[in-house]
């Protein structure tokens, strides 16, 4: 099978399906075993809620959406066109090529829920570094839960190291040079606002990568 070229999509790489049965959302996830033209060859999908292998008819169709090999999040419509019988069975999906990928923009990610461990430190030394847990995240900033005594007010410049945990198992660990908008306190609980002034693009879309996940898997939960 072809594999020449620069591809967006790469052996291995993990996708979601979504698939729309009587105005009712379902979540599958499965990963791309091989490329060819016009075809994707992806491993039989597994239900999010289940936990199940399903099979699907030819014509089935689905929104899949997966991370790119530049850590950029796209989504593509698709159907299934067939099945391949090797010593691993394989789904046929429709590839209609990466001029019909639409690439999420970040302004499309909210702000999620998450508890993600933190470290901040001070790039001019003002107080030692310490540990937090963030309440909520997104692609330009956190809310961090504080501890009594903490040394932060608003203004503050900060470097917030994010423990980033995505849902293969891998952890990354992610740097944000940030500045403190503001304290909250509320119900006894202190959060420092922060928002990320400077950052490695690439660096910006693996916390993206982490919070398009977390959005899938509230939806999958019926959080959202």
């Amino acid at each position: 099978m072809h594999r020449g070229g620069f591809r967006m999509m790469k052996i291995g790489t993990p996708v979601q399906l979504e698939a729309s049965a009587e105005g009712e959302r379902q979540f599958f996830r499965t990963s791309i075993l091989d490329q060819a033209k016009g075809k994707i060859y992806i491993d039989y999908p597994i239900e999010e809620a289940t936990g199940k292998v399903r099979f699907f008819l030819e014509g089935s169709e689905f929104q899949a959406t997966f991370i790119g090999t530049d850590e950029a999040v796209y989504s593509f419509s698709t159907e299934v066109t067939g099945r391949l019988k090797t010593h691993v069975p394989m789904l046929v999906l429709k590839d209609p090529g990466k001029e019909e990928y639409s690439r999420i923009q970040r302004r499309e990610f909210v702000r999620v829920e998450a508890s993600l461990d933190a470290a901040v430190h001070s790039p001019d030394g003002l107080f030692p570094p310490f540990t937090a847990v963030t309440a909520d995240v997104s692609g330009g900033g956190a809310a961090l839960a504080l501890k009594e005594g903490h040394p932060l007010e608003a203004l503050t410049e900060v470097d917030v190291w994010l423990s980033v945990p995505y849902r293969s198992g891998e952890i990354q660990y992610l740097c944000f040079k940030a500045s403190v908008i503001r304290i909250s306190s509320s119900e006894g609980r202190t959060r420092a606002h922060v928002k990320f002034e400077e950052a490695d693009e690439q660096v910006r879309q693996k916390l993206i990568r982490y919070i398009f996940e977390k959005q899938q898997e509230d939806k999958e939960r019926g959080i959202v």
